[in-house]
């Protein structure tokens, strides 16, 4: 059973507000993403928000392929909106892949508390009957039935306050005391109870928490409770500018009157009245209510019944549908306050709804182009409404009613919801707002990201270390940590066999890439962790390819042609998802990622274009000069494990101090790459007393020891860019020395890598024991300082543990879904 459209609608909004997707985009264009940045980038420290995001997380790289797609305007396209003309959207395909995610994604948790009338109860007939409809449909879903409900909070990507506004007003306002207060503090109070209750308002100060209010003082009593007035989502029918609504955040609804709780038979009869049965010009009946309609009134009241009927209150006898079926335009100005049920009306009758009003934030604007299906005017245009309207062409007129009809669907209240109703418009605007006001965890990383608390006691604790200058931003790196653990859903795809597939090495220099996979496919079904069974709940999907083992098995070293079966192997694995899973072709592979270990990453990653393009490339090999590309890729260290886990001589604790430690600097290991023969050149057998430089350790020395011994740790690229050795040294608590060109260093968005290292060009090789010996004891005391606090992050255990390595390339994952960076 499909949830209802007009609940839907509004399900579709929330959505939208949750990704800010900016679908109130014009032609071709997304609204630019307003993205959460820590960096230094302009180096005046400022934090500032970027405008576009680099690597578009799943939902975004699909509406953005979508909105930039030639096929805007496809028969496809309009198929499955059931519309006949796709103008009515700012941007069709766009609006369509959105709802399409937001189905596929969107979860919503309605808080429990709280009892009838006031809260899980609403009205459902008269001109509120919007907010008691949305109320009982959010929560009529049952558990363990589709739809945006879940019953628990923690898979929710928001979380709805089901009180009525119109409820509060009539049970708890005295007409007589112009006394406001109770509403406000009725209000509070509930969110006063969920605050206490629940830790999620306070993870985003209410930045995922959305209310709807059909009632004219809905503002107000958002107004009154600063965090829901300034952070949360309002889903209001008093959509009113000067009134507190804030359209980059909140969400405007329409207003919608069933007298007797369903649509007026007479609009649902097919087909209705066509142009030329249409004899008014126009027509209005209401009340006189606000600044609008008695200028309205004092030009055009009784004065044209033939044409232009104009009536404060319609005669008895007089059928007021029957007035809106025979009419062209229907005037919708406003009242006490903006909204109006007359432009629902008029859109059901298949009238042109004429907007005078001032202020109003028309519903689902950030989706629907108002223009292509409607007319506004100022109330200056009230004098000249006749001849303005009258002035219209034919078929300007039939233009404009065809957009009606298209956009009807969006503005119709169904028991249960349906497709494209207002229901789920609502809540696709809910989902787009979220976003847009930077949902839950951009929401908490900002705030983390601009503390002024960095440095408190209570980081360095749950971080474990003794310093947070290791981090480029300790609270932002917490928080984001923080929402990963209680977020992050991988899919691990189950196709293929070992030693390809499923496997890789656990011990050697590609320790990384075995224990990675191992550790992701041993999390059990119903176990805290990363690993989701449920696709549809992942926020990104892994290819659990070796690489390592590829070459292993496929590589004939002998062949030169052998080369090329590695990436077909790999590429042969892709093929298989896409076509057995939906998931890869949706965002052509942006929400997917590969991890190796192997120097060939890159290579087999370059050779299928839409993983080197698209996908998140984990990677050891993380060289610019190759196929790493720093904005979407993970740059993971090398680990060298030879018999499978940590040396002894590592983990006792505690390691020499500096007192303790004879040698400057140290290296040892083989001739490769570019770099290693000029220091072989200058400084092999030089000086093995203060600076041993050997190219093989001789016969009876031993490695680990050397490590041990010495202050500083030379970490010269071999072949490709990443060495074992600068894990190696941080293990050892021995300041690593990186001689690299290229290199982008392992979680450097994360740390701050000259707190703990030194980095040194080839050109500094001739006068290397020169340079480290002029660093003085105390600076030398400090970067050691930072190698012990930034040790845990390059250690694996069994089983993972919080902060490890296992957990840091999550992280970096995570962070590229998110696309927030933290510098």
């Amino acid at each position: 059973m499909h949830p209802k459209p007009s609940l839907l609608i509004f399900a579709l909004t929330v959505w939208f507000l949750l990704y800010n997707l900016g679908l109130s985009v014009k032609a071709t264009k997304l609204k630019p993403h307003r993205h959460l940045t820590t960096s230094h980038e302009d180096q005046d420290g400022d934090h500032r928000l970027l405008q576009i995001e680099r690597s578009l997380a799943t939902a975004r790289a699909l509406i953005k392929q979508a909105a930039i797609s030639t096929e805007k305007n496809s028969t496809l396209i309009q198929n499955e909106l059931g519309v006949s003309t796709t103008r009515i959207y700012r941007n069709p395909a766009a609006f369509l892949e959105s709802y399409r995610q937001m189905e596929k994604r969107f979860k919503v948790y309605v808080y429990e508390e709280g009892e009838p009338p006031i809260v899980h109860r609403g009205p459902c007939k008269n001109i509120y009957t919007i907010e008691g409809r949305f109320i009982e449909q959010l929560e009529m879903f049952q558990l363990n039935q589709a739809g945006a409900r879940t019953w628990d909070p923690n898979n929710a990507h928001a979380y709805f306050l089901p009180v009525s506004v119109a409820d509060m007003v009539k049970y708890a306002y005295d007409i007589n005391s112009h006394d406001f207060s109770p509403l406000v503090r009725t209000f509070g109070d509930y969110v006063q109870v969920v605050k206490t209750k629940y830790p999620f308002w306070n993870q985003t100060e209410g930045a995922d928490h959305f209310m709807l209010a059909a009632h004219d003082w809905g503002p107000y009593v958002s107004k009154g409770i600063p965090e829901l007035y300034s952070n949360s989502i309002r889903a209001l029918c008093n959509a009113n500018t000067s009134e507190g609504f804030i359209p980059n955040k909140d969400i405007s609804i329409p207003r919608i009157n069933l007298y007797h709780g369903s649509m007026p038979e007479q609009f649902t009869a097919a087909p209705l009245p066509g142009l030329r049965d249409r004899t008014l010009l126009a027509f209005f009946s209401g009340g006189r209510h606000g600044p609008v309609r008695p200028i309205l009134f004092e030009h055009w009241k009784d004065r044209d019944l033939d044409l232009l009927p104009v009536y404060e209150y319609l005669p008895k006898g007089l059928d007021y549908y029957s007035f809106l079926l025979q009419s062209r335009f229907c005037l919708c100005p406003s009242g006490f306050e903006v909204s109006s049920p007359r432009i629902a009306e008029a859109i059901w009758a298949e009238c042109v709804p004429v907007i005078i009003s001032e202020g109003y934030v028309l519903p689902f604007s950030d989706v629907l182009q108002w223009n292509e299906f409607s007319i506004s005017m100022s109330v200056a245009d009230i004098p000249n409404l006749r001849d303005l309207l009258a002035a219209v062409p034919e078929e300007e007129i039939e233009r404009l009613r065809e957009g009606v009809k298209a956009v009807k669907r969006h503005f119709v209240l169904n028991e249960p919801p349906m497709r494209f109703d207002v229901f789920n418009m609502i809540l696709h605007s809910v989902l787009l707002q979220i976003e847009r006001s930077l949902a839950t965890a951009r929401a908490m990383i900002k705030r983390a990201a601009i503390s002024t608390e960095k440095n408190s006691t209570l980081i360095q604790n749950e971080l474990g270390v003794s310093i947070t200058r290791i981090y480029r931003n300790p609270a932002a790196f917490l928080e984001s940590y923080r929402q990963m653990e209680k977020r992050f859903k991988v899919y691990v795809y189950e196709e293929g066999e070992p030693p390809l597939v499923h496997h890789g090495p656990c011990k050697d220099i590609y320790t990384i890439e075995g224990r990675f996979i191992e550790q992701l496919e041993m999390l059990q079904p119903n176990k805290a962790g990363a690993r989701t069974w449920d696709p549809n709940q992942a926020y990104a999907y892994f290819l659990p390819v070796s690489v390592t083992n590829i070459v292993k098995y496929a590589y004939d070293r002998l062949s030169r042609k052998s080369k090329r079966h590695i990436h077909r192997s790999f590429e042969d694995y892709v093929q298989v998802v896409m076509r057995k899973h939906p998931f890869w072709n949706r965002t052509e592979g942006a929400d997917h990622f590969m991890l190796a270990a192997h120097d060939w990453g890159p290579y087999v990653s370059y050779r299928i274009p839409k993983l080197y393009s698209n996908s998140i490339c984990a990677l050891c090999n993380a060289n610019t000069s190759g196929a790493f590309i720093p904005s979407k890729d993970v740059s993971i260290p090398r680990i060298n494990l030879q018999n499978g886990s940590m040396p002894a001589q590592l983990t006792a604790s505690p390691l020499p101090g500096l007192g303790n430690r004879t040698l400057l600097a140290f290296f040892s290991g083989g001739r490769r790459g570019p770099v290693r023969p000029i220091l072989f050149e200058h400084w092999k057998g030089r000086d093995l007393e203060h600076f041993p430089v050997y190219e093989y350790l001789p016969e009876g020395l031993d490695y680990y020891s050397f490590l041990l011994r010495s202050r500083f740790c030379l970490c010269p690229s071999g072949f490709e860019v990443s060495s074992p050795r600068i894990a190696e040294a941080i293990w050892a608590e021995c300041v690593p020395v990186i001689i690299s060109k290229g290199y982008v260093l392992p979680f450097s968005d994360v740390l701050q890598w000259n707190e703990f290292s030194i980095s040194m060009s080839v050109a500094d090789i001739p006068n290397l024991r020169d340079l480290l010996a002029a660093v003085p004891e105390e600076e030398i005391e400090r970067l050691r300082e930072g190698v012990k606090a930034v040790k845990r992050h390059f250690v694996l255990n069994q089983p993972p543990m919080r902060f490890d390595v296992f957990n840091m390339i999550l992280h970096s994952v995570w962070l590229r879904r998110l696309n927030v960076r933290l510098r």
